[in-house]
């Protein structure tokens, strides 16, 4: 950049590095980071200091071969271009002549970092380190600003990425038009001007000998490339993996991450893929994406494979491809796949799961849900036209079926579907299958997982995560996925709470439904601060209504002051929406009724009861009936229904029992009480699970029933005084306990009597009539007779048999 060689700009923050150079020291870069000026300043700068220090420059190979059969002892070396790749054999004689010499200074231009041992005597310095700093662009704007010429260069571009010959070709463009310019944006010229320089190389055969060159050259046809696309075997991969991380400073390239492969990647900035394209014809250019969908097939991308059958037009084979493996794309689909899926409206009836695909990806940026449920329920009703002849097909379709009924929001044709898949028996294959049929098979399960969950069938979920457990490798790409799943469903269902000894489960496992777990330790810090990322989450779903139920039920059991009333009915209308016959889920309206009653909203949970499907309730229906009844007093009908609520999922059936004996407590039934909970404690032994439970009962009850230890195994005894100090959000209201004669004012209230005609109808005076009309409002916490009349209602204790 100057006719001396050594720039226009003094790079002074090498000096120190000039004055203590390294016995062997390589500058690793493409061309255009300005090897060639910094060795230039680095001469003239030892010249200046050190004129006594002989000085030596090699620009041919074979004078560097003789060099090193005679090396110098003492003397500054500078080897310029000569040596290219990584694995050139004069590394290690350059090596070998540094460890020799201790006065004798190498240094190294290459493209190629050295494939050598790490050593004291290398310093390795390449485009990161090369490329123009902050202050060195505030440099070239003092030296340029004249009063025929003022460049603003500040901030630096960030598109050229402190290239030097960038930089130097755009301070050029703008002198040239005579200044008085601010530096322009970034576009597609220099990027083009840098691949025409490399490109040029390229032809002439002077970079041949280059792992990166050639990297790069294996990367024009990959949208995204890592290692392990590029290079074939070990060998190779090693010595790429050694360069790889200088991409990151290249303006051609971004970093960015393959999650299918777990493996960190580059992918080419659109006017570079754009360029790429534009200098080829039709034919090469699509021989260079059949040759990049070979590469991605062999390596085993799934959606690798969807973006380059897109790109080819292969539509069939796309939709072939999502509905075998549905799971994996809704995992994995990156942005250029997506951008491919969403150019085109995809026929439903055609391609329904590359349809359903396509709405997943726009509901993810943030468009309506509308056109995701209207899309899914064209996929449900092309799915049932067709049909598979073997089992692993069938799964296959039978699984996205629910999957799309559950984001159509049709619950009732989801479960339908879903009671289908329940025999896992006949439905999994028993011979031992082939990795890839295998992974197949556990996406599919998944798919079936994820819709029991949405649709409240969790005792099917808990099978179907069991299953998938059974059919995971940990070398699975998604097995932790596979383990999440699997122990959130068993932390949901309180299985892996139940030892005797109150352990708990192991910490290393990781589970959605942890927060259940740090409630049964008492820890409610830590339940409600695992879910605070969760709550802060705003994007769209097209179901979330079990994680909105957990969610609201730690926060109720937890963190109570933190939550009001409408927090509680924005979920409910949340999951409202999400189903088409408008009733939200029964997990959703569990944890729901859970809150109302602990901030006595009555009326609230009351209202929620009414969607409850009274013909088959499931078992979140069963416990929310019971709840209700409760929160309402009415515990005579408890009795009988928190009794006959069965349930394999240990949590929930202590919960359960838990609420019968409270019951039998709020009746003043003590034998019962102790009986129902003894039989509990010998069928389910778990005193995690009882401290979970006994969150669900109001202080005085759970107070009752840990004075009791006298008449418990000790066991028990010990469990029960483990809850206390734990926190007990719910509140029950007790029902009014009318005398006759309060229940018979009451009945003549309701008629429309008037105090005088009630008094003479009982034979009693006004002042007497008075004194029994306030302690009746006294017991219903009322101050008039409207009131009274609604509460009595509430109570029902307006029907004929309470009066």
């Amino acid at each position: 950049m100057g006719t001396s060689g050594t720039g226009l700009l003094w790079r002074a923050r090498f000096r120190e590095r000039w004055e203590h150079v390294a016995p062997l020291t390589v500058l690793a870069a493409l061309p255009g980071w300005g090897k060639s000026t910094w060795m230039a300043q680095c001469a003239k700068h030892l010249a200046d200091t050190s004129p006594e220090l002989a000085q030596q420059w090699i620009t041919s190979r074979g004078t560097l071969t003789a060099l090193l059969s005679n090396p110098p002892t003492e003397a500054v070396v500078f080897v310029d271009d000569v040596l290219i790749g990584a694995s050139d054999p004069l590394w290690a004689d350059l090596l070998r002549a540094a460890r020799q010499g201790p006065d004798l200074r190498l240094v190294v231009s290459s493209v190629d970092s050295p494939d050598l041992p790490h050593d004291d005597l290398l310093e390795v310095l390449d485009e990161r380190h090369l490329r123009f700093d902050d202050d060195e662009i505030e440099q070239f704007r003092q030296l340029l600003v004249t009063e025929q010429a003022a460049v603003d260069l500040v901030p630096i571009p960030a598109g050229l990425m402190g290239c030097p010959l960038l930089v130097h070709r755009q301070v050029a463009r703008t002198l040239s038009r005579g200044g008085q310019h601010t530096w322009p944006a970034p576009n597609g010229l220099p990027v083009h001007h840098l691949n025409s320089i490399w490109y040029a190389q390229r032809q002439s055969g002077a970079l041949d000998d280059s792992v990166l060159v050639g990297a790069l050259d294996n990367a024009r046809s990959l949208r995204r490339f890592t290692v392990g696309l590029l290079a074939d075997d070990a060998r190779h991969q090693r010595l790429l993996r050694q360069q790889f991380a200088r991409l990151a400073a290249l303006p051609l390239v971004r970093p960015d991450t393959d999650d299918e492969a777990h493996a960190d990647a580059f992918a080419w900035i659109p006017t570079m893929w754009d360029l790429l394209r534009a200098a080829e014809t039709p034919e090469a250019h699509r021989a260079r994406l059949e040759g990049a969908l070979a590469r991605v097939t062999a390596s085993g991308r799934s959606v690798g494979r969807l973006y380059y059958l897109l790109a080819l037009g292969q539509v069939d084979e796309a939709e072939v491809l999502v509905a075998a493996e549905y799971r994996r794309c809704l995992v994995y689909t990156d942005e250029w796949a997506t951008e491919l899926l969403l150019e085109h409206d995809h026929d439903p009836t055609t391609h329904p799961a590359l349809t359903l695909l396509s709405s997943e990806m726009r509901s993810r940026r943030g468009q309506s849900l509308t056109r995701v449920r209207r899309d899914a329920e064209f996929a449900v009703e092309t799915l049932r036209e067709q049909s598979s002849s073997d089992p692993g097909g069938e799964l296959a379709r039978t699984s996205l079926i629910a999957y799309a009924a559950v984001t159509a929001g049709d619950r009732l044709r989801a479960l339908r579907f879903l009671s289908h898949l329940e025999d896992l028996a006949e439905i999994t294959p028993s011979a031992r299958l082939p990795d890839d049929e295998r992974v197949r098979l556990v996406g599919n399960l998944y798919l079936i997982y994820w819709a029991a969950q949405q649709a409240d069938a969790h005792e099917l979920a808990m099978e179907i995560a069991t299953a998938m457990a059974t059919f995971s490798r940990p070398r699975d790409q998604l097995y932790a996925m596979e383990m999440v799943s699997l122990h959130t469903q068993e932390d949901m269902a309180g299985l892996r709470s139940l030892g005797h000894d109150g352990a708990p489960p192991s910490a290393d496992d990781e589970s959605h439904a942890i927060p259940l777990v740090h409630i049964e330790d008492g820890n409610d810090v830590a339940a409600i601060d695992f879910l605070r990322p969760i709550m802060s989450r705003k994007t769209p779903a097209t179901s979330r209504s079990s994680l909105d139920a957990l969610t609201l039920l730690v926060r109720t059991l937890t963190d109570l002051p933190g939550l009001r009333v409408a927090d509680v009915t924005e979920v409910v209308d949340r999951s409202r929406a999400l189903w088409r016959h408008g009733r939200p889920s029964t997990f959703v309206t569990f944890a729901a009724v859970t809150a109302y009653a602990a901030l006595g909203a009555q009326d609230q949970g009351r209202e929620l009861m009414a969607s409850i499907d009274v013909d088959d309730p499931d078992l979140f229906e069963r416990l929310t009936e019971v709840l209700c009844l409760q929160m309402e007093g009415r515990f005579d009908e408890v009795r009988e229904r928190a009794a006959s609520i069965t349930t394999p999922l240990p949590r929930f059936e202590m919960l359960a029992g838990v609420l019968t004996v409270a019951t039998y407590v709020q009746l003043q039934q003590k034998p019962l009480a102790i009986a129902r909970l003894q039989a509990l404690w010998r069928s389910c032994p778990a005193p995690r699970l009882l401290r979970f439970a006994m969150r669900f009962v109001p202080e005085h009850v759970a107070s009752t029933m840990a004075s009791w230890d006298t008449d418990l195994p000790t066991d028990l005894a010990d469990a029960l005084r483990a809850t206390r100090g734990d926190h007990r959000p719910i509140q029950w209201r007790p029902r009014p306990r009318l005398t006759p004669t309060e229940r018979e004012v009451l009945f003549l209230m309701r008629d429309g009597k008037k105090n005088r005609e009630i008094a003479e109808a009982r034979f009693v005076t006004l002042d007497t009539l008075r004194s029994q009309i306030k302690a009746l409002y006294r017991k219903l916490r009322v101050s008039n007779r409207g009131d009274a009349l609604v509460a009595a209602a509430e109570w029902r204790l307006l029907e004929e048999g309470e009066i």
